[in-house]
């Protein structure tokens, strides 16, 4: 018996009655136990009066001597997702799908360099790495990431995050720009990449000619 049945009985939600247990367990064809059960767990929602009685709905003795199946088809359904929000959640998932692919592009990189470099390399001293540094300069096909991030607005914690993430992956190294160490630094690649992630961020500013920018690529 479901809703459209008990209101075709002359059952209404708001009407209220004063039965005994007993006279519930009847009406819902159940054990006078099954009734306690419900109004020890507040299923059965019920106002306790003198000599035994409770004032309920017996539309709730209805609902609940459903059979759990019946009881489920009942339930209201969850609401469906508009054409909106489906489309953000779709356009939240591509992101999130491009990034994996950068991601494994980028290991896939990496694996192929160790396989050619063979067995890594032990760990130099400080003193020959501050001297490489200052032998190597950076890449003019390198932009430090800081530098770039200023250059489109973006505040530097918000990409270290994505770096943290895994959402964004420079390159690794040891370079000297202008007497500063850089340890990393966006390619081609990464600076494509940095723009996808951040060209929705509320202060990105897009550069007048850089050929970074995702609308050039």
């Amino acid at each position: 018996m479901s809703r459209h049945v008990a209101r075709s009985m002359g059952m209404k939600e708001e009407e209220r009655e004063d039965l005994t247990t007993q006279e519930m367990a009847e009406q819902a064809e159940v054990t006078i136990r099954t009734v306690q059960r419900w109004l020890k767990s507040g299923k059965l929602k019920a106002e306790t009066l003198p000599h035994g009685k409770y004032r309920v709905n017996p539309f709730d003795l209805v609902e609940l001597s459903l059979p759990l199946t019946e009881r489920a088809a009942a339930t209201p359904k969850k609401r469906r997702l508009s054409y909106d929000e489906l489309h953000d959640t779709m356009i939240h998932l591509t992101i999130e799908l491009e990034a994996l692919d950068i991601r494994l592009e980028k290991a896939e990189r990496t694996i192929e360099h160790l396989k050619k470099q063979g067995a890594s390399t032990s760990r130099t001293s400080a003193k020959k790495r501050t001297s490489k540094a200052r032998s190597t300069t950076l890449p003019s096909d390198l932009v430090t990431w800081r530098s770039f991030a200023r250059l489109h607005d973006i505040p530097e914690r918000a990409v270290a995050k994505a770096m943290k993430d895994g959402l964004l992956w420079p390159e690794q190294g040891y370079w000297n720009a202008r007497g500063v160490v850089v340890k990393e630094a966006l390619d081609y690649g990464g600076m494509k990449q940095f723009v996808e992630l951040f060209e929705r961020f509320p202060t990105f500013r897009e550069c007048d000619d850089c050929p970074h920018s995702a609308h050039a690529w």
